[in-house]
């Protein structure tokens, strides 16, 4: 016969792989536009949950989640800090930065930002917002995207030398043009990220996501096929294993078998060109409280 105890124990192990899987799930889709609007889908049907991040100017384009749980939106040569939870703008993390436009940028397993940008290479910031200088810069690097991988190097996707270089994630220096100029045919590169399968996806103008070998950086394939996507630019792989792309040009954002890369359809839509996609559960940032549990705390 299983105890009591036992079955109490049993029942915590369920409950947490439970929870564990529907918070995987729980995560939403947070789109970047062209206009000054991040928009939210629901994370698993993208049910559109309408406007989460607005009112300030300029276009929107990367997003990440800092160590604080906010929200950093690039917005031409600002990042503008929001609310993490609310979406509420808080104030410009970086209000004035040496560069003339923002593309994609990631928070670092050092918790420093990295901002892409056109013609001057990827800036970096710490967490109080001062400039601590290029980090990867020279040699025509038009910085689009950028991504930690697997082996704890750093990739930038360079749009007009259809390249992807490698630096040292430590001190920036340069490696190797981890994907040569053009290889695959890759054209204008956007959007990358490393799949479950630790190898690379790329967005590329050729209008498709091209596979390279992750460890290697060969060329494997074009992973999606031709005649979908309009100039897609982020791309990301959802909590369902499945690889979502922003096609600018046609409003949408669409969705691939993360195994096959086969077409599954229009995931969401009504988008104003949207630019980069981020899959996050909002939470209350660190050092503040949520509004129920100031009202609460207010009753005594």
């Amino acid at each position: 016969m299983v105890s009591k105890v036992t079955r109490c124990s049993l029942l915590l192990v369920v409950l947490c792989i439970c929870g564990s899987a529907l918070e995987a799930f729980a995560q939403d889709l947070f789109v970047t536009q062209a206009s000054t609007l991040t928009k939210r889908y629901d994370g698993f049907a993208g049910t559109d949950l309408g406007v989460f991040t607005s009112g300030t100017t300029g276009g929107s384009r990367g997003l990440s989640v800092g160590p604080d749980l906010n929200l950093y939106v690039a917005k031409g040569t600002r990042i503008a800090r929001f609310h993490g939870f609310t979406g509420d703008y808080i104030d410009d993390f970086v209000s004035s930065g040496p560069f003339s436009t923002t593309q994609g940028m990631e928070w670092g397993p050092d918790n420093n930002l990295y901002v892409c940008t056109r013609s001057t290479g990827v800036a970096r910031y710490d967490q109080g917002g001062s400039f601590l200088g290029f980090f990867a810069s020279g040699a025509g690097l038009d910085a689009q995207d950028a991504t930690f991988g697997p082996d704890g190097n750093f990739y930038v996707a360079s749009l007009l030398t259809d390249e992807v270089r490698r630096y040292n994630a430590s001190n920036g220096v340069f490696i190797d043009n981890f994907v040569p100029a053009g290889s695959g045919g890759l054209n204008k590169p956007g959007g990358l990220v490393f799949g479950p399968d630790g190898n690379l996806y790329v967005a590329s103008q050729a209008n498709v996501i091209k596979r390279y070998n992750g460890a290697t950086g060969a060329f494997i394939d074009n992973f999606t096929p031709g005649g979908v996507l309009n100039n897609p630019q982020g791309v990301e792989y959802g909590p369902d294993g499945n690889l979502y792309v922003a096609s600018t040009f046609t409003g949408q954002v669409r969705r691939f078998n993360g195994a096959s890369g086969a077409d599954m359809g229009t995931f969401a839509s009504g988008l104003a060109n949207p630019i980069y996609l981020l899959f996050y559960t909002p939470a209350q940032p660190i050092g503040t409280e949520s509004h129920s549990w100031g009202a609460v705390k207010a009753r005594f």
